[in-house]
């Protein structure tokens, strides 16, 4: 062999080695972006279903606050027993844990504090609402039939608690 064949074949077996390294390198460079962007997806998924979650928890937590407001409409002195009161919605459930109220005034009305709290698939919502609430039988309702009460909602919030 020639000096000239021997350069001719380093040349030869140095460009396949470029090429077998380039090969390499943008495989790894594609599998990367690829891992990358399936990875984005999922992740982008179970952000969604959290968001999603979180929202259905907040609906059941509302509905909760709802049942309760219709509770102290209809008794004036209702009070949810100790550990709180479970409320059906559905196939779940959301609890009203409080409904704390002031001292009645001279007109017969009260400031009612009523805290719920709902859970979905380990989304949690606490709602809050502050409602001012008069008395049926105070001399503004005496009509001779029973009236129920008069609630009025001044504040209706989601509370960042946990449980």
């Amino acid at each position: 062999m020639s000096e000239n064949d021997m350069n001719s074949y380093d040349n030869k077996n140095s460009r396949g080695y470029i090429a077998l390294i380039s090969a390499i390198i943008i495989s790894f460079i594609l599998i990367s972006l690829t891992l990358t962007v399936s990875a984005s997806g999922y992740f982008s998924r179970a952000n969604v279903s959290s968001i999603e979650y979180k929202r259905i928890s907040f609906g059941l937590a509302e509905s909760c606050a709802n049942t309760a407001l219709l509770n102290v409409a209809q008794n004036f002195y209702y009070v949810p027993p100790l550990g709180g009161e479970i409320v059906p919605v559905g196939d779940e459930t959301c609890t009203i844990k409080t409904a704390s109220s002031t001292a009645l005034d001279t007109t017969g009305r009260k400031t009612v504090y009523i805290t719920t709290q709902a859970q979905y698939r380990g989304a949690w919502s606490n709602v809050k609402v502050t409602t001012l609430v008069i008395n049926p039988s105070s001399d503004v309702f005496v009509r001779g039939t029973p009236v129920p009460s008069m609630v009025n909602i001044s504040a209706w919030e989601e509370s960042a608690t946990t449980p």
